[in-house]
């Protein structure tokens, strides 16, 4: 079940398949952005979780886990391979993701965000179905097509 899924991920086994799924369309720039979030959320544990999988895995914080779309499909496809230790292939952008996840999580890689908690699509921020907890909040950043916030920092 998915439940077991997410139960048997490991911390970066768990970060590798959010970004996978939230930010693997973004280009490399986007990728550690995101990670940037997890990151800075894992190290100030609140509401969104305590450590890189609980953060990741919290219930409504990152779609990609909880939706029932092909996104979601993929990601647990991709968790299930990671678990069982499946070959991932040659230069993938698992193999890209699993870099960034490598360099985050060692504190290799800066924070691209300026310290963010929250992100976005640019295109949900400049929409009319802004989600009103980013009404009227000043981005810290735009990377990609993501638009960054510092919230609760």
């Amino acid at each position: 079940t998915r439940e077991q899924i997410r139960a048997a991920l490991t911390d970066g086994q768990a970060m590798a398949c959010t970004l996978l799924g939230e930010a693997a369309n973004q280009g490399i720039d986007g990728i550690v952005g995101v990670a940037c979030v997890v990151r800075n959320r894992a190290l100030a544990p609140r509401w969104w979780g305590r450590g890189y999988k609980g953060v990741c895995l919290a219930p409504a914080q990152f779609s990609c886990w909880w939706g029932t779309d092909a996104n979601s499909a993929a990601v647990y496809a991709a968790a299930e391979a990671m678990i069982a230790r499946q070959p991932q292939g040659e230069r993938t952008i698992l193999s890209e993701i699993h870099w960034v996840v490598a360099g985050i999580m060692g504190e290799a890689l800066r924070d691209v965000t300026r310290g963010s908690d929250h992100y976005m699509t640019a295109a949900l921020y400049y929409s009319p179905a802004r989600p009103a907890w980013a009404s009227g909040k000043v981005p810290t950043r735009v990377v990609g097509a993501h638009v960054f916030f510092r919230l609760e920092l």
